[in-house]
């Protein structure tokens, strides 16, 4: 099985807030595409979201501009030739669902807003997601270092072998505001137990996806962490419709996502293959109209 790397786990758990540029630079509907491209160029950016009343309406980038130039139109008005239809993130989002945006349509950059009041309050674009990436790694290896010799808390190896532990926890429907503090939270209790930073890659994986899918597909349920010396056992039950078609749900890139859900970034279609991908034992049980459940395990060698 391929390791996974620290990069990969951290996208799951970083949100856009750390990562995002809150001093953004916004452009009105009405200036024309000849201020616009002195603004960009003063500011040195390639493309901003364009606000009206504190609201996103749209986005113009640099390309928009170079088309302009090139049919002799910049007296045309940036309502004229933005974006209407405009992908957007939260400050709470996670990474990965970034990232999938980015990889999805194509673009180089996405605004940020408030959940409440819609107000743009940053842009992300995927050099700032590099550079968050690159930045927490840095912190991690550091801690790693600091603490190598340290023996804080208990550790894994000192751990009985009639050790147990576990956790249970509710999962929403259509939750979007919580989505991933599951994971989160089991992620967190793994890492104070001491388990080796491999298996807790694995598992956290693991356990988002099968979590967003709860909160995607279903009616909600609940997802169970149950740890002993040998292995981390994660169970996600929910509350319906079940799978009509399991192979189909498993093979890589199929999805019964709705338009607004992918619009969102979400339902790829990579959720159950990331899962059997990454643990070492992977069941699935569903029955349609009643109930979907997931047996995931990961070995602790």
């Amino acid at each position: 099985m391929n390791k996974i790397k620290p990069g990969q786990e951290l996208t799951y758990s970083i949100t856009v807030r750390e990562a995002m540029c809150k001093d953004v630079i916004t452009v009105t509907p009405k200036i024309k595409i000849k201020t616009l491209r002195k603004i960009l160029k003063e500011k040195k950016i390639s493309g901003a979201p364009v606000i009206k009343r504190q609201k996103l309406v749209g986005i113009i980038s640099l390309e928009d501009l170079l088309k302009c130039l090139l049919e002799g139109k910049m007296d045309a008005k940036v309502e004229e030739r933005m974006t209407r239809n405009v992908a957007f993130c939260y400050p709470d989002d996670t990474l990965i669902k970034v990232i999938q945006v980015f990889e999805k349509k194509g673009y180089g950059r996405l605004p940020v807003i408030e959940r409440e009041s819609g107000k743009v309050v940053g842009l992300i674009t995927k050099g700032d997601v590099v550079l968050c990436l690159f930045k927490k790694l840095e912190e991690l290896y550091e801690k790693v270092e600091e603490n190598h010799q340290d023996e804080r808390g208990t550790l894994f190896s000192d751990i009985p072998s009639d050790f147990n532990f576990k956790m249970e926890k509710e999962v929403k429907k259509l939750d979007f505001s919580t989505a991933g503090s599951v994971s989160n939270l089991f992620r967190d209790a793994l890492i104070k137990i001491g388990i080796p930073l491999e298996y807790v890659r694995r598992s956290s994986i693991c356990s988002y996806e099968a979590e967003m899918n709860m909160v995607i597909y279903s009616e909600g349920g609940k997802m169970l962490l149950d740890l002993n010396k040998d292995r981390i056992l994660i169970k996600a039950i929910d509350r319906g419709p079940g799978i009509s078609d399991l192979k189909k749900a498993l093979t890589p890139g199929y999805s019964t996502a709705p338009d607004w859900i992918r619009e969102l970034g979400f339902g790829a279609g990579m959720g159950l293959p990331n899962i059997k991908k990454n643990a070492d034992r992977f069941k699935i049980r569903s029955k349609v109209n009643e109930f979907t459940k997931l047996f995931i395990e990961v070995k602790v060698r």
